[in-house]
């Protein structure tokens, strides 16, 4: 479960943000849906929606990269950490 876990967390860096597209998408159908019980236009209740869409979405991509950046940084330090544990074998052997 806990192997290999900054892969993990890319992969789910990158799913969160498509489902969140996904959801974001299916927002856009509220005013659509909603128009006929609410007595105005769905372009005005689009309108309306556009300044919270665009905040949810810079959030969702924001999010994304800070997963998807701890991830990579988590991966990367394990390298490092089997690169200098092979350096410390290869010193000691030459000692």
């Amino acid at each position: 479960m806990f192997k290999n876990i900054g892969k993990k967390i890319k992969v789910l860096s990158k799913v969160l943000f498509w489902v969140g597209l996904v959801l974001v998408a299916l927002m856009l159908l509220v005013p659509f849906l909603s128009a006929e019980t609410a007595n105005t236009s769905p372009t005005t209740i689009l309108l309306a929606m556009i300044p919270s869409l665009i905040i949810i979405f810079i959030g969702l991509w924001l999010s994304a990269l800070l997963m998807y950046g701890f991830g990579e940084l988590i991966e990367k330090t394990q390298q490092n950490n089997q690169y200098l544990a092979q350096i410390a074998a290869n010193t000691a052997k030459e000692n």
